[in-house]
């Protein structure tokens, strides 16, 4: 005799609640890989923006700490490098730095010439941008934009804050009048990349000048 057997599956009601299972499962996946993405895209932003502000402040911090450097110290106690307006200057909201040293080792301050090395150096925030002086430009901090180069790329980083400020400490010598300055000079850079409006950041070191001030 045959047993008739009934054939069950699953019922529609259980189909939707699998479906909406694994859904829910989807979703949960999909937004997990989202917000690992974007803690991924935000590191490596981060570690951009460090490696950019920071190679912008090395360069700075090198050049500066060879300003008054004069390669014929010895014949004489008046370095021309440290003279007015060719010693550490800044401006007076210290968003610009000039400055002078001996580069080729001549003794002597060579003349302002886009031929060559003139000598004379700055940094300045201007715009969003990092600009520093090229030989043969304007060594005023307010020259036109178009006059100084850019450190920084406006296209991937955006600075919103530089500023430079000196301290000389006066030691004296012998007992006497005359004295040497020990100086140190401050730098603060802020900016954030294009891409990342919101996550800004700033540096800041104090450095010794390699070369103190005398003065008689």
């Amino acid at each position: 005799m045959l047993i008739s057997q009934n054939q069950k599956g699953m019922s529609i009601v259980e189909v939707i609640v699998a479906l909406l299972i694994a859904s829910v499962v989807i979703v949960a996946a999909l937004t997990l890989f989202s917000n690992s993405m974007t803690t991924s895209q935000r590191v490596l932003d981060q570690g951009k923006l460090d490696r950019d502000l920071n190679a912008a402040m090395d360069a700075m911090v090198l050049d500066l700490k060879r300003a008054g450097y004069w390669g014929t110290a010895t014949n004489s106690n008046t370095n021309p490098f440290m003279a007015t307006g060719l010693d550490i200057t800044t401006n007076s909201d210290g968003t610009c730095v000039t400055f002078t040293y001996d580069k080729n080792n001549d003794g002597t301050v060579a003349t302002v010439s886009a031929a060559a090395d003139d000598e004379h150096y700055g940094f300045r925030k201007n715009g969003a941008a990092l600009q520093y002086r090229p030989p043969g430009a304007t060594t005023d901090c307010s020259a036109a934009s178009t006059n100084w180069d850019n450190l920084t790329d406006t296209n991937i980083l955006t600075i919103t804050a530089f500023n430079v400020t000196t301290t000389n400490t006066a030691l004296a010598i012998n007992g006497t009048t005359n004295t040497t300055q020990m100086r140190k000079v401050t730098i603060s850079v802020t900016g954030y990349l294009n891409n990342d409006v919101s996550n800004a950041k700033t540096i800041t070191r104090t450095i010794r000048v390699n070369n103190n001030k005398y003065i008689p």
